[in-house]
């Protein structure tokens, strides 16, 4: 399974068809595992593996990386492109609601900037819930976030 998350983040936003290719690619390695026949159903041997999706799986390790690097500031190149609110600017309460946003995440004008890593990184973070993202220290952070991905699914 670490050939699957290698580099993973690299190629995060992922077409469907691709997705699915990756997804099928993952589903023969558990075939291969378990010495299951290509008919055999695989949701019984995937949860016994404790296996998140192929797409869940990055969402994973970028949210895990968007927590390091609020935590700890680095790599500092992706701690720079990262657009955090301004505590001083006053927000309305009524556009804010109750789920008050870390980064300003601005409209795109390109399909460029739309795609991009740090935009994907922004966008993922603001749409955990505040019951995940609240966590200080990575185990919890991490168990939580694997419970709203299981749930997800």
């Amino acid at each position: 399974m670490p050939i699957f998350d290698y580099a993973c983040l690299t190629f995060y936003d992922l077409s469907d068809y691709l997705n699915t290719k990756l997804q099928r690619l993952f589903h023969v390695l558990v075939r291969f595992i378990f010495g299951l026949r290509r008919d055999a159903t695989l949701r019984p041997y995937l949860e016994e593996l404790h296996c998140l999706s192929m797409a869940d799986r990055r969402k994973y390790f970028l949210a895990m990386l968007t927590w390091r690097v609020l935590q700890t500031g680095r790599p500092g190149y992706l701690d720079q492109r990262l657009r955090r609110l301004d505590a001083t600017i006053r927000r309305s309460a009524r556009l804010a609601g109750n789920h008050p946003g870390v980064f300003d995440i601005r409209r795109c004008r390109t399909n460029a900037y739309a795609g991009s890593f740090s935009r994907s990184l922004m966008t993922l973070w603001e749409s955990l819930p505040g019951s995940v993202r609240r966590h200080r220290r990575e185990g919890g952070f991490r168990a939580a976030l694997l419970a709203y991905l299981a749930e997800d699914r």
